[in-house]
């Protein structure tokens, strides 16, 4: 091949599409094209030409766009936006620098990726620009910004910081301005800084950050930011009058934490975001023993300071404060920190996302400071949290015991001190799942009253009020619940959409929600399905129908009948119009039987793709590589039916619903899991899930050292298969015995004589000498119900548990031979062939009292 020349070079870079463009040429293909032409003659071709662009290439509704300079950029990507506002299309825009590949015919980068990245966070009709556009610019080119914050692009290692630039003609996703100051002293506490040198020790900084908000969030006469909007400035270094104005505060408060040994040094500066100026800046210094008089001495100093009087209920409360024992105190916060970022939290990233992985790590934390010091209601109510939150998000194998202990632990936090106002709001979690409306907001108000400035507490008082069928009252603490945190706004605008859908204002709700789905990179299934309802009775008709599709794609098997499971609803009849618009756009109402592969006779199984959670994208070879090594090693059991590779793999990368996934594929077990790699270490975590019921059976972890990248993949398939082998067998015994006899088939006599086999007392031996002779009867053909035979004819005659021993293992031999007659291949057979053998030998006789740990 022929050498090719590149030339590299720094450049700017303009990407930028027709927002909608299929919906619009399906509408009006003739309008759409010739109101593209237009735009491109009239006003980007001239405008580009202006500004000494090139473009590099025209897309059906697109074009790429290289400058020599950022500013020339930018002003062009203005110019554009306000010369193409009257035409009937929508433009996004994305602006980045970057150096840049040239082979003549295109050109390549990262800084080209992220431009185009940019593009699709941009608003229909705006522009978005890159953290270094916006640094080139923003003192040369007179705009209006908006800090989008750091967002995760697809492709791109790590986070980009995002701009918007607010033009006249561009309609807002929101209101841009800054809200306004509260009525009383307000207050945001930034995430302290970890000074201790070690990246694991951010827990202990974010815990104290955290505590100090939610000390200052009990004062009435105190406006406080909530924790999740203050945590999106974490690792920013950030202007405290900007995020003031942003946030609508006039203090901040900011701070670092240093912790080594037993000793701890806290650094904080309380700043008037309007003057600029510190109000104070102190160092404490103590014993981690001292820890909560070290928080409560800055508290106070913040209540000093914005002269703020405390109420006789928050003075007592403030005297009556329980002190936890130190290290119950230090898991706790540990387990909050994972609770708070797993699912307090929506997250772009995919391992932030809800797991049983992180639930059982924070339960172990909670579980070690109710250990530690039972009076501490901090652990029972974070423990609550786990298995309510466990069995909300679908991740609980036990869901009726699950919610059971979700509630009694609650009642528990409670019960070991009433003030304690997280409590109340884990209360109303567990309540919320029985539908227990009323409780709800009761829990709710309790919540808030406790803790004034908790946004939690208003957003499940709406989300109570919703489902009660009372959408016009939950108004108000949503909107309270969005002033408080103003940076964490997804699912709080999620809840207020729906209000507005159950007040008939639609336009509203689509409003809402568009802007919600708009903010991430996916979608939660009912926003999407309350979002199609509402394009239906706007007779959006093809909005609707694309707003399922889309549902489909990211939540294959999701169904109308699993919608009306999963939205609480106090009145069945409130979510009825809503299914029915559904149904009118396509969502199918239960899975459909044609869908619904038929169950073979023996264990099956789906291995699906393994998440790749490492920061390198490039690492997806290693996770691919570990699940087609575990399909490959589950091929070779005979007993297993394990669905091929290339059919498992359409899943990759889709949040799928694991049942629909087992009824489509026609298997009755699904194993997931996830591979995290990161230096010299690999995590591993895998569940197996019972295809029927959603419900997990087994789950391990793994973080062998990574030494060797093959012989790692090769320990990791032999302790999986090693595990879930047996764990396959255990679960088809007790669905076995499950069942009634008059629905048993050879299979289900087979597993079932199993469980009676391996108790290997005489009365259990019977039993399934009984049930098997029932498997070979039902199916002949069935090799492993002879082999069966011939091993109990084997213990039989060695435990004593037959009058004829040499009948017996002449019976058992004749079984043994039929076995491998049907399958000379399968192990258990050729196993049971061997000992009625043994048996038969003269030196092979035996007799005497049974031992369930023989062999046979």
């Amino acid at each position: 091949m022929a050498d090719r020349k590149v030339k590299r070079r720094l450049a700017a870079i303009l990407a930028a599409d027709v927002a909608g463009y299929t919906r619009l040429m399906e509408t009006d293909t003739d309008g759409t094209v010739a109101a593209w032409q237009d735009a491109r003659e009239e006003v980007i071709k001239p405008s580009v030409t202006g500004h000494s662009g090139t473009i590099v290439k025209l897309t059906g509704d697109g074009f790429l766009v290289e400058f020599p300079s950022v500013q020339d950029a930018v002003n062009c990507a203005i110019a554009m936006q306000e010369g193409l506002a009257a035409s009937s299309l929508d433009f996004r825009m994305g602006v980045n620098m970057g150096d840049i590949v040239d082979d003549g015919e295109d050109i390549h980068s990262e800084g080209v990726n992220v431009a185009a990245r940019l593009e699709g966070l941009a608003d229909p009709g705006g522009i978005c620009i890159s953290g270094m556009v916006y640094e080139s610019v923003r003192n040369r080119i007179e705009a209006n910004y908006e800090d989008r914050g750091e967002q995760e692009v697809k492709n791109v290692s790590a986070p980009v910081r995002a701009y918007a630039i607010r033009l006249d003609s561009a309609p807002a996703a929101a209101d841009a301005a800054d809200p306004p100051l509260p009525d009383k002293p307000s207050i945001a506490v930034l995430p302290f800084d970890n000074l201790s040198g070690d990246p694991e020790q951010d827990y202990f900084a974010d815990g104290m950050t955290e505590d100090i908000i939610t000390d200052l969030s009990k004062i009435s006469g105190l406006f406080v930011i909530a924790r999740n909007s203050s945590f999106s400035y974490k690792g920013q270094s950030t202007d405290p009058r900007r995020i003031a104005d942003e946030l609508g505060v006039r203090n901040v408060l900011e701070g670092s934490v240093r912790k080594a040994g037993n000793r701890v040094r806290i650094n904080a500066q309380l700043v008037d975001a309007v003057s600029g100026g510190h109000l104070w800046a102190e160092r404490y210094d103590g014993d981690l023993d001292d820890i909560f008089s070290l928080q409560d001495e800055i508290t106070g100093k913040i209540v000093t300071s914005l002269e703020v009087k405390l109420t006789d209920d928050e003075l007592e409360r403030e005297r009556n404060n329980y002190v936890p024992n130190w290290e119950a105190y230090d898991c706790f916060i540990k387990g909050r920190n994972i609770i708070t970022e797993h699912y307090f939290r929506f997250s772009r990233q995919l391992d932030k996302s809800p797991s049983e992985e992180n639930l059982v790590s924070a339960r172990i934390q909670f579980e070690r400071a109710i250990e530690l010091d039972s009076g501490f209601a901090g652990g029972y109510a974070g423990l609550s949290w786990t298995y309510s939150l466990g069995v909300r998000h679908g991740l609980s194998s036990t869901p009726d015991s699950d919610q059971d202990l979700a509630m009694q632990l609650a009642n528990q936090a409670i019960e070991a001190d009433v003030e304690y106002g997280w409590s109340y709001t884990a209360l109303a979690s567990a309540q919320l799942v029985e539908r227990h409306h009323g409780q709800v907001i009761s829990s709710a108000r309790q919540a808030i009253g406790l803790l004034p400035n908790d946004s939690d507490g208003y957003a499940y008082l709406g989300l109570g009020l919703i489902c009660a069928g009372k959408p016009e009252d939950a108004l108000a603490p949503l909107q309270e619940a969005l002033r408080l945190d103003p940076q964490y706004q997804p699912r709080t605008r999620s809840f207020l959409g729906i209000a507005y859908f159950g007040l008939g204002r639609f336009k509203e709700t689509v409003q809402e929600l568009e802007m919600v789905i708009g903010q991430l990179d996916y979608a939660i299934h009912f926003s999407l399905a309350f979002l199609a309802s509402a394009y239906v009775r706007l007779a959006r008709t093809e909005d609707a129908k694309e707003t399922v599709q889309r549902l489909l794609h990211l939540y294959p098997g999701f169904t109308i009948d699993r919608f009306r499971r999963l939205w609480p609803y106090k009145d069945p009849a409130d979510m009825e119009f809503a299914c029915d618009d559904l149904n009118s756009a396509g969502l199918p109402e239960t899975i459909q039987a044609n869908t619904v592969a038929p169950l073979p006779d023996k264990p099956s199984i789906a291995v699906l793709p393994f998440e790749n959670l490492s920061d390198d994208a490039d690492q997806e070879y290693f996770s691919d590589g570990i699940t087609e090594d575990i399909i490959t090693g589950l091929s070779r059991i005979r007993q297993f039916l394990v669905i091929a590779r290339n059919t498992t793999f359409i899943y990759k990368g889709k949040a799928v619903d694991v049942q629909a996934v087992a009824h489509g594929l026609g298997v009755r077990y699904v194993l997931e899991g996830s591979v995290r790699k990161s230096g010299a270490r690999v995590r591993i975590s895998v569940q197996l899930i019972d295809g029927e019921t959603g419900n997990h059976i087994w789950a391990e972890r793994y973080e062998p050292k990574l030494e060797d990248i093959f012989d790692i993949q090769d320990e990791i398939t032999g302790a999986v298969i090693g595990a879930i082998a047996p764990e396959l067998s255990r679960a088809e015994q007790d669905r076995a015995r499950k069942k009634s006899l008059e629905n048993l088939d050879g299979w289900d006599y087979f597993q079932r004589g199993m469980w009676h086999f391996n108790k290997m007392s005489a009365e259990e031996v019977g039993e399934a000498r009984r049930l098997f002779e029932a498997a070979a009867s039902c199916a002949p053909e069935f090799s492993g119900a002879h082999a069966a035979l011939g091993y109990v004819a084997a213990v039989e005659a060695l435990s004593g548990y037959t009058d004829d021993r040499a009948a017996t293992l002449e019976g058992g031999l004749r079984d043994a031979e039929r076995a491998v007659a049907l399958d000379d291949r399968d192990g258990f057979n050729q196993f049971a062939l061997g000992r009625v053998a043994i048996r038969r030998r003269p030196n092979g006789a035996g007799g005497g009292c049974a031992r369930k740990s023989d062999p046979a």
